[in-house]
């Protein structure tokens, strides 16, 4: 991806997108995910191992649980404005709260951490842009 000025940033919505997931599953956006529930995307390098037990395994473990309605690993490159290793949180509607580099798939946050940005985004307020629980 050329530059930096074509990453996601929080407030821009999340572009529609339609991938295979680390669990070999086709995940739509458009589909899944619209006004529905809070989305987390988690992108790995292409050839990043989703071993059990590693930091990406233990997302990929959290993402078939996770508290937002679709947790996908996949390459950078498959979601447009994606950096080639990190994450996103959006709302329901396909805002997004935040969108992070990573410099490698070990320092990815935990799923905690990501379980938190999510109850984060759940609170806001569109309306108000403020906590409103």
């Amino acid at each position: 991806m050329p530059g930096n000025a074509s990453l996601l940033r929080a407030g821009d919505l999340v572009p529609h997108f339609s991938v295979v997931d680390a669990a070999g599953r086709r995940v739509s956006y458009r589909d899944t995910a619209w006004q529905r529930r809070e989305l987390v995307l988690i992108t790995l390098p292409p050839g990043a191992g989703i071993a059990a037990g590693s930091p990406a395994g233990r997302l990929a473990e959290w993402g078939r649980q996770a508290p937002a309605e679709v947790a996908v690993i996949v390459t950078g490159d498959a979601v447009p404005g994606m950096p080639p290793c990190g994450f996103a949180v959006a709302d329901r509607w396909g805002e997004i709260a935040v969108v992070q580099p990573s410099a490698s798939p070990a320092a990815l946050p935990s799923p905690e951490q990501l379980a938190e940005w999510v109850s984060y985004v759940q609170r806001q307020c569109p309306e108000c842009q403020g906590e409103t629980r």
